[in-house]
This record gives structure tokens, C-alpha cells and sequence, in this order.
């Protein structure tokens, strides 16, 4: 949907199919009350494009149906709103604090709580941060071995996961592709 944001005589573009030029390109365009418009045509700029000056008259929503030579090619929804219009629905939410513009009282009652994370959520947010910049570590004392997570930098222990091979067997030994890399390095 086009928006408009003057009534008055706006300019509508229209690309002709294939960008043909030499072409007659017309349109009926109906007002908000549903009332069809006299034919009304387009002047060619260029390389398929054409134009037309065409008064929206008052506001709301406009449908315009486009020919070229005669047979039809396309639709479009014209919404047509005063900027003022628009704008004025601003005023009972900003306001402006020497030059600083804010949210009313009003509005900051009406917006959600804000009250950001709860406790449980903010838990999770700081572990899955701390899981994301964890040192690793496999702990090969135990059976199975363990792939142990410690917060970056220091030896807290995050988590720790059993390790298994592809399919799904504990490891627990260097008679893996894990083990064998461990007793590499």
C-alpha cells in the first residue's frame, strides 16, 4: 500500500510491464466513498516510465486500477493521511523537555511493566554468557571422562557432560578418537 501523507494533487509513478515505452497508460482510480474517477492518463518520462498528477481530495483509502493500451496490469492501494494527522497522535505520548523529547507520564502508565528480566530469567542469561565464554577442559579421572566447563579465567567449575562416542558409548579410555587425541597432546 502507497502512503500519502498530503490530500491534493500527489504524483504517481508507474513502470510499464517490460519498461515499453509508446505506450498508453491510463487508470480509474476510486475515492474513499467508492466513487470510480473519469479515465485519467499518464504522460511518458522515459524508458517505461510514465507519470500523472492526480488530486487525492480528501483522506483515506484510494484504489487505483492501471491499463496499458487498454488492457489491465496492475492494482494499488493509496492510503492518504494527513502528516498532522499521524503526528497529532504523538502528542499525548512525547513531550518536549527543552529540546529532549520523552515519553508523557501517560504513556510510560500505558507501556508494559518494563521490569526487565525476573530473578530466575537474569540466572539463565548470566549462565548461558558464562557457558559462551567457558574454558574447557576434560577430566579424564573420571568414569566416563567429562568435558568440564569453567568460567573463563578461573577453575570454578561451570558444568560438566559425560563424554560419549558417535554411538552413544561412555568414553572412558584412550582407545577412542577423544582418548587418542588426549594422549597426543
Amino acid at each position: 500500500m502507497a502512503e500519502l501523507y498530503s490530500t491534493g494533487t500527489n504524483r504517481i509513478l508507474y513502470r510499464a510491464e517490460t519498461f515499453g515505452t509508446e505506450k498508453t497508460v491510463t487508470a480509474y482510480f476510486w475515492n474513499p466513498s467508492l466513487e470510480k474517477s473519469d479515465l485519467q492518463t499518464f504522460t511518458e518520462i522515459e524508458q517505461g516510465l510514465y507519470y500523472l498528477d492526480y488530486n487525492f481530495a480528501s483522506e483515506g483509502t484510494y484504489i487505483g486500477l492501471f491499463y496499458e493500451d487498454g488492457t489491465k496490469k496492475a492494482s494499488q492501494v493509496f492510503r492518504v493521511s494527513k502528516l498532522s494527522t499521524i503526528s497529532n497522535k504523538l502528542d499525548d505520548t512525547l513531550e518536549d523537555d527543552e529540546g529532549v523529547y520523552r515519553f508523557t507520564e501517560n504513556a510510560l502508565e500505558q507501556a508494559p511493566s518494563g521490569a526487565g528480566l525476573t530473578e530466575a530469567q537474569q540466572t539463565q542469561l548470566e549462565t548461558i554468557y558464562k557457558v559462551a565464554q567457558a574454558d574447557m577442559k576434560i577430566d579424564t579421572t573420571t568414569s566416563p571422562w567429562q568435558l568440564v566447563l569453567l568460567e573463563s579465567g578461573t577453575d570454578t567449575e561451570i558444568m560438566r557432560k559425560d563424554l560419549k562416542d558417535k554411538d552413544g558409548n561412555n568414553i572412558a579410555s584412550i582407545n577412542s578418537l577423544i582418548g587418542q587425541y588426549i594422549a597426543s597432546s
